[in-house]
């Protein structure tokens, strides 16, 4: 991966991450970016890109549960603006100071509308011959391309030659236009004048001549045309220009303008010759289709299994958009470059039910897809997101909340005696299920994590969002003395809990009188 450390391993940024959301913050300062490392590429360093500028770096391990990271905007307007959101794999780098990941934007939120491919053709100009003694005058050609109709001039990129021959036969003037002794296009008329040159030999290259006659011309005088193209152009596209430079390889030139804004927008092209001579201007119009408004929040219809999937979601609001699915193998990244599936246009806010394509059989695990509105080719720049767990049985699980954060209060994490500590806090940005309330599991030493749904040890609403987020602390009275590990997951009404197994180092709970020392257990934490 070049401008990357060698402990990046190789391959596309968008094959290291199960899951790479990016969401409004609630403070509308920033983004909330959800990652989660694949495994198979060690745990790494990542950059977080806004805008072309590293705003942050985080540490991911591989295969590890997905966390949020804050992304702040540099650059803050009140009104709605389109913002660039990345990510780069730093290997063992811990800083961007010597890595440049400005132009690594993977994964963006811009409007793809904006950019205009223009094509045109690069047209040879006739202006004179040489060799023929001044005989030959007025030329008009049509049919001309370069290789295939005229041989290049060696140093000349923009110019090319096509031999002439001039013969008399008895006052029948006749000129022949030839390409390596092969005759392009011929043409006769009695006395001087005008020659009408028609195409031989499906060379498609016609036109006329003006003949005043002196003596002939053969292949052993050197007669010929000089064809001519322009040096450059100037292509401008609603006020943006750039300049296109003559390959010397072809007559189809192209190039991307933008960004250009939506709406019917002006396009010019001129040519200029290698010595600065300005041709004509050709002008046309096109129209720039804007980037739909996205479709709604994504949802699983409840039911449904691995060869019968519904999502729902309510249509864009833009008239005439369709929608592209992008999809995943279970616990697979999403496959962004081809689309899996195409539905056709809602009536909004009727929602649209989609049973997306099966996959390969029955089994355990996440599947990923995005579902965009498209209108003119153009997707929206949202890109809404949704993670389906199924069972071993392929039967979809209900939404899982987002994992919470947690930790034992500080400075002590107990009370008195045996009672239990422990702080929480809860992002609901992204959110597949919604979270009515955290459980706190206490686990003695050597105890297993609990089994998804088991039955927790204390619980707790989880009450209003302060600032964005919701906040708490969990009590429990451990049972007895030890060392003891907590763990807190968040739960919705349906009682889907958030998927997190890693509890907090342990911590010696105590009586408030202190046992006896050969009761005493000691514990080293690194």
């Amino acid at each position: 991966m070049p401008g990357f450390p060698t402990s990046v391993a190789p391959g596309e940024h968008e094959e290291f991450l199960l899951e790479f959301d990016v969401k409004k913050s609630d403070t509308g300062t920033g983004a909330v970016v959800w990652l989660q490392a694949a495994s198979g590429y060690g745990d790494t360093w990542w950059a977080i890109v806004v805008d072309g500028a590293v705003v942050a770096i985080v540490y991911l391990e591989e295969g590890a549960d997905a966390k949020p990271f804050e992304a702040p905007y540099g650059n803050v307007q009140t009104a709605p603006q389109d913002h660039a959101v990345s990510v780069a794999p730093l290997g063992d780098w811990d800083d961007d100071t010597d890595i440049d990941v400005s132009l690594q934007q993977e994964y963006f939120t811009e409007d793809k509308g904006k950019n205009v491919l223009v094509n045109f053709a690069a047209i040879m100009s006739v202006e004179e011959a040489y060799n023929d003694s001044g005989q030959l005058s007025n030329w008009s050609l049509t049919g001309l391309s370069r290789f295939a109709t005229s041989r290049a001039v060696e140093g000349r990129s923009t110019q090319a030659k096509i031999d002439i021959t001039l013969t008399n036969n008895a006052g029948v003037y006749t000129v022949k236009l030839l390409l390596n002794g092969i005759v392009l296009a011929s043409g006769s008329r009695t006395g001087n004048g005008v020659v009408t040159l028609t195409a031989e030999n499906n060379s498609g290259l016609s036109g006329s001549v003006t003949v005043t006659y002196t003596a002939d011309i053969t292949e052993d005088t050197g007669a010929y045309v000089l064809g001519r193209w322009a040096a450059r152009y100037t292509v401008v596209v609603a006020g943006t220009s750039v300049t296109v430079n003559d390959s010397g390889r072809g007559d189809r030139l192209s190039v991307v303008v933008g960004p250009i804004a939506a709406g019917v927008q002006t396009v010019t092209v001129t040519p200029i010759s290698d010595t600065g001579v300005t041709g004509s201007t050709f002008t046309d119009s096109i129209t720039v289709p804007g980037r739909p408004e996205p479709p709604g929040v994504l949802s699983v219809v409840a039911g449904g299994a691995w060869n019968a999937t519904d999502i729902q979601f309510v249509p864009s609001s833009t008239v005439g958009a369709t929608y592209v699915l992008y999809d995943s193998e279970l616990d697979q990244p999403i496959a962004v470059t081809k689309a899996a599936a195409v539905h056709a246009a809602g009536t909004y806010p009727t929602p649209i039910t989609w049973r997306i394509p099966n996959l390969a059989g029955a089994a355990a695990g996440y599947r990923r897809l995005i579902v965009v509105a498209v209108l003119g080719n153009v997707e929206d720049g949202l890109r809404r997101r949704l993670k389906i767990e199924y069972d071993s049985a392929g039967n979809v699980k209900l939404p899982r909340p987002n994992i919470p954060e947690f930790r034992w209060q500080l400075p002590e994490p107990f009370s008195g005696g045996r009672t239990a500590n422990v702080e929480w806090s809860y992002n609901s940005a992204g959110q597949e299920g919604v979270a009515t309330k955290v459980l706190l599991y206490l686990l003695a030493e050597g105890a297993a994590i609990p089994a998804d749904g088991a039955a927790a040890n204390a619980e707790q609403s989880i009450g209003t969002a302060v600032d964005g987020l919701y906040q708490g602390t969990l009590t429990f009275n451990a049972p007895a003395n030890g060392h003891f590990r907590a763990l807190v997951r968040a739960a919705t009404a349906a009682g889907a809990q958030s998927l997190n197994n890693t509890a907090l180092d342990p911590q010696l709970a105590s009586n408030a009188v202190l046992p006896a020392p050969t009761d005493v257990a000691i514990s080293v934490v690194s």
